[in-house]
């Protein structure tokens, strides 16, 4: 029963992909422009602080000349 639900999962994605693949190649053929789908992104201040922490250990590791010159504190 497994076996004969992994293959009708498999068909059908194998049709939705070949689907999509030619919807593609239609658009491309006409020169129509092809625009991903984007996803609303919530941003929080948690986010926010990690960029920020992120950005500054980056910062802190392109500045490196084996001192402590030019190093910002990580908060």
């Amino acid at each position: 029963m497994e076996i004969i639900l992994a293959i009708s999962i498999t068909g059908a994605l194998t049709i939705v992909s070949f689907y999509v693949g030619a919807r593609i190649g239609q658009k491309i053929s006409h020169d129509e422009p092809i625009a991903l789908p984007s996803l609303p992104v919530k941003e929080d201040k948690n986010t926010k602080k990690s960029k920020d922490k992120l950005a500054t250990i980056l910062n802190n590791i392109d500045n490196y000349d084996g001192t402590s010159k030019g190093q910002v504190e990580v908060k």
